[in-house]
Order: C-alpha cells, then sequence, then structure tokens
C-alpha cells in the first residue's frame, strides 16, 4: 500500500459520521459554492445513454448521484458506495423526497468494490479520492469494475499552479473555512478537510497514478483556476 493519506481510516470514518448533517453546507464553503456547477462539467464527459449502470464511489449525502440518476433514466441503475452510514443515512433521504427509484446505496470500502469486474459503464469518486488512505488502490479497484473501454472520471479539489492564486487559495483554506466551518461544526474536522486537500496529490502526480494503474487517454481539467479538477481515464 501507498498511502496518500496519512490519517488513519477509522478517524476518517468517525469524522465524517460526525459532520454527516452539515456535510452540504461544509461542500459549499470549501467549493466556494460551485459543487454543482463542477459535477455537470464531470457529466458531460461520461457519455451516458438511458439505461447505463454507474457507480458513485465516496458518494456522501447523494448529490452526484442524484444527478447521474437523472442522466440514465429509469431503466438505468446508479449506485452510491460510501463507508459513512451517517452520510449514507442523508443520501437516503434525497433519494427518498426526490423519488428516485433507480438509485441504490451501499456501505462499503472505496479500496475493496464489493463488486464483479465490468460491471458499469461509468464510475465516479467526487471529493473522495483524497480521503481513501492509498488512492492508486482505489483507482485500480474502479478501473476493475468499469467494463471495457469505461470511462473514470475523478473531481477533487486541487492545487492552483500560479503562485498569486495558490497563495489566495490557501490562505481560504487554512484561516477563512476553519473560521466559518466553527461556527457549523467543531474545528478539527474542518482542520482535516482542508489539510487534506492541501497534501493530496498535484493534478500531474494523479494523471500519473492514473497510468500507473493501467488507464488510457488520461487528462485533466482545470476548474475555477485550479482550485478543482476533473480527472478522466478510461479503461
Amino acid at each position: 500500500m501507498a498511502l496518500t493519506n496519512q490519517t488513519s481510516k477509522k478517524e476518517v470514518n468517525q469524522i465524517f459520521d460526525g459532520i454527516a448533517n452539515d456535510y452540504d453546507k461544509m461542500n459549499n464553503l470549501i467549493s466556494l459554492g460551485m459543487h454543482d456547477r463542477w459535477r455537470k462539467k464531470a457529466n458531460s464527459k461520461l457519455d451516458l445513454v438511458e439505461g447505463a449502470q454507474v457507480l458513485d464511489v465516496c458518494c456522501g449525502t447523494g448529490d452526484w448521484s442524484l444527478s447521474l440518476a437523472e442522466m440514465v433514466g429509469a431503466t438505468g441503475k446508479v449506485t452510491g458506495l460510501d463507508f459513512s452510514r451517517e452520510m449514507l443515512k442523508i443520501a437516503q433521504q434525497k433519494i427518498k423526497a426526490e423519488q428516485h427509484k433507480n438509485i441504490t446505496l451501499i456501505k462499503g470500502d472505496a479500496q475493496q468494490l464489493p463488486f464483479p469486474d465490468d460491471s458499469f459503464d461509468a464510475c465516479v469518486i467526487g471529493f473522495g479520492l483524497r480521503n481513501v488512505p492509498d488512492a492508486g488502490l482505489t483507482l485500480a479497484e474502479m478501473r476493475r469494475v468499469v467494463k471495457p473501454c469505461g470511462k473514470v472520471i475523478v473531481l477533487e479539489t486541487s492545487q492552483p499552479q500560479k503562485i498569486v492564486i495558490r497563495f489566495g487559495w490557501k490562505l481560504y483554506l487554512e484561516k477563512i473555512i476553519p473560521l466559518m466551518g466553527s461556527l457549523i461544526h467543531q474545528m478539527s474536522a474542518y482542520d482535516y478537510l482542508q489539510s487534506s486537500t492541501q497534501k493530496f496529490l498535484t493534478p500531474i502526480a494523479l494523471d500519473k497514478l492514473f497510468l500507473q494503474q493501467g488507464y488510457q487517454k488520461v487528462q485533466h481539467q482545470s476548474l475555477a483556476l485550479g482550485a478543482a479538477m476533473i480527472h478522466t481515464g478510461e479503461k
């Protein structure tokens, strides 16, 4: 195992269980309110058709699963997987409220996906790869469960490369987010969330990790001046 997140799996699980009720507010803070727009851009790269089978890894409170369900239609299916029971509870409430019948939620480990090889037409993970102990192992599992020529997309906060923008982003993550987060929830959880963003792989390093796991057509697209990235690869 090549650790990309030094925080233990148990501790990360406890953090997300603890902030589940406030996670959507937190996501708005960290993404500058643009996470829905970013997911739409990512969706446009999937080329999904009605009836497609899609896996949403680290699905959290279910926002990406819900948008994917619209794309695949009533004959398609979206499976959302997350290790946090409390996050899945929030996702289930949203699914019930919107009356989607083509979404199934599963509690599971992103590093040991409980599905046979070649099960899905596409696989996505949003703001979750930086939280697993071994991002390479998770990418390998996602590649395993998609069908040949299937796409895998990673949407993740990132590190702007331009010095001035990077300085402003760092200030926002280290000072403003924890301060605002303390008004919503415990400070320690927000300290972890901002630090995991800054310590995660650079876009070039993540592209290399895709290639190491056997992906083809690997590329990334910068969002919000580099504050986030869409990484794509094909089996």
